[in-house]
């Protein structure tokens, strides 16, 4: 038996020891039963009987009962910052794609609607069978919460195996995130082509080179459907004062990987290179004196000039490909230019200090990663890096 939380302790406490003890056998009883049983029948039954109770607590929280709207807010992550930020993610991801394909309402989820899911989520930057599993998990969680309803995975293993194996094998393998490091060589070859009178050319520069020499998150700069992250010129301090300026401090509004800190700020800074033409302080000043305009929550990076939003993803990309494509001439390779965009800044970041000898900690530091294994994948060594490990070996024989 169930006692809902508005009976309260006092009834719990009438019962006898029998009643009591026979109570708990049967819900242990339907457990087992569950378990052990290979008809789906007893466990949908214990599934809707759980549905059930997680109602009643869901209708106590909504009548006011303390112990249930704490229950609630633990099951939610409410009192873990982390936890709260990811499901807000994950959440966000699955009603855009439900907006986007047209699977409304949003809640309760369909059997099909899990294979469509897994699809969409490769197309729109979630790589590797593991990652996308994670999101449609969050998604059915969030659908037995709020609806009560059942994770269809388990009634069709067959077909969800067979599709995850070819997953691996034909999406996964092949999927378009494996986005390559930005070059310093680059950077410079879009430069030449820079016109300093045009203020999209200005913004873009300026863009490139702080995300080459910040190593943030490309969210920082060109959002896609969240601004919260978007840096304001609020979170810019120039020292020691902006027509002298030697250093350039970032405050980042939060973090989405830092373990325990989602949704606390953190810290980084860029120094003066005046030897350089790509000093990222020179073009910090630049679009400052372009775009703010006194009110210090504009975004520093915006969609147009004297616009209210932030610069989007999508033009960002794009504008990087259209410049790299005219960039090439300047270069004596040739790429391609889909192998870029804005991680490719971050992962450049990365690679550059790790060919350079930085720890491991420091890079994992810089990155705002967790470890030095969340850092590792961003790295890419150049052939030219490769060839250096000749010298060391060399170095190991005896004259």
């Amino acid at each position: 038996m169930f006692l809902p939380p508005s009976t309260g302790a006092a009834a719990l406490f009438a019962l006898s020891g029998a009643q009591l003890f026979f109570s708990c056998l049967g819900a242990f009883s339907g457990v087992i039963l569950c378990v052990s049983s290979s008809t789906h029948g007893p466990c949908t039954s214990l599934t809707l009987s759980v549905a059930h109770r997680a109602s009643d607590i869901r209708a106590g929280a909504a009548a006011g009962d303390d112990l249930d709207r704490e229950i609630l807010a633990i099951w939610n992550g409410q009192y873990v910052p982390k936890k709260a930020s990811k499901t807000r993610t994950f959440r966000t991801k699955f009603v855009l794609f439900c907006y986007d394909t047209g699977a409304l309402p949003v809640l309760p989820i369909k059997a099909n609607t899990y294979f469509r899911y897994m699809l969409w989520l490769s197309k729109h930057g979630v790589n590797g069978w593991d990652s996308a599993q994670r999101y449609l998990s969050e998604a059915v969680t969030w659908d037995q919460l709020e609806m009560g309803s059942l994770d269809h995975r388990k009634f069709m293993d067959f077909f969800w195996s067979k599709f995850r194996h070819n997953y691996k094998q034909q999406i996964a393998a092949k999927h378009t995130g494996m986005k390559l490091p930005f070059r310093a060589a680059m950077l410079e070859a879009i430069y030449l082509d820079i016109d300093f009178s045009s203020w999209v050319d200005v913004q873009d520069i300026a863009a490139y080179t702080f995300l080459l020499f910040v190593g943030v998150r490309i969210g920082h700069v060109a959002v896609d459907a969240q601004r919260a992250h978007a840096l304001r010129f609020e979170d810019i301090g120039f020292y020691p004062s902006f027509d002298d300026c030697d250093f350039v401090y970032f405050h980042f509004r939060s973090t989405k990987t830092r373990p325990r800190a989602a949704d606390t700020p953190y810290w980084s800074t860029v120094r003066a290179q005046p030897h350089l033409l790509l000093c990222p302080v020179a073009m910090l000043k630049r679009i400052f004196a372009l775009n703010f305009r006194g009110i210090h929550t504009d975004f520093v990076f915006q969609a147009s000039q004297r616009s209210k939003d932030p610069l989007s993803r999508s033009a960002f990309t794009n504008n990087l490909r259209l410049r790299l494509a005219r960039a090439q001439r300047h270069l004596t390779t040739e790429f391609n230019i889909d192998d870029y965009s804005g991680i490719s800044f971050r992962k450049g970041f990365l690679t550059i200090l790790g060919a350079a000898g930085l720890p491991g900690y420091r890079l994992a530091a810089a990155a705002d990663h967790a470890s030095i294994q969340s850092s590792t994948p961003y790295m890419l060594d150049q052939l030219r890096d490769r060839a250096a490990n000749s010298d060391i070996i060399g170095a190991s024989f005896v004259a």
